[in-house]
């Protein structure tokens, strides 16, 4: 009987021996997979910083792009209407109160 309980005891160290090797088998899969998402994360963060730079910058040309072409439009406007009323002449209008191209249209020649 003696015999049969030491090797029952032995048996049972080393079913737990067998399972702690299996439990820290699992725990190092678990941390190498726990260090891969972080890696994977780091990854996807950086990708997403760099987009967002990237997306950054795109807008801000075309902001300064679009900036341009209003200040562009505002001067050429400008000089257009500069242009037109230099070349309203009083005298060829029939009513000095009324802009040179509203009397020029109500005029008969």
């Amino acid at each position: 009987m003696d015999r049969l309980q030491t090797h029952a005891w032995q048996l049972l160290a080393l079913l737990l021996a067998a399972l702690l090797v299996w439990q820290s088998l699992a725990r190092l899969g678990a941390e190498r997979d726990a260090a891969q998402a972080r890696t994977d994360l780091a990854t996807d963060r950086q990708a997403a910083a760099t987009a967002a730079l990237h997306a950054s910058e795109r807008y801000r040309q075309r902001e300064g792009a679009y900036r341009e072409r209003l200040d562009f439009l505002a001067r050429d406007t400008d000089l257009a209407l500069a242009r037109a009323a230099a070349a309203c002449v009083p005298t060829c209008c029939a009513a000095p109160s009324m802009p040179c191209w509203q009397a020029r249209a109500t005029t008969r020649w």
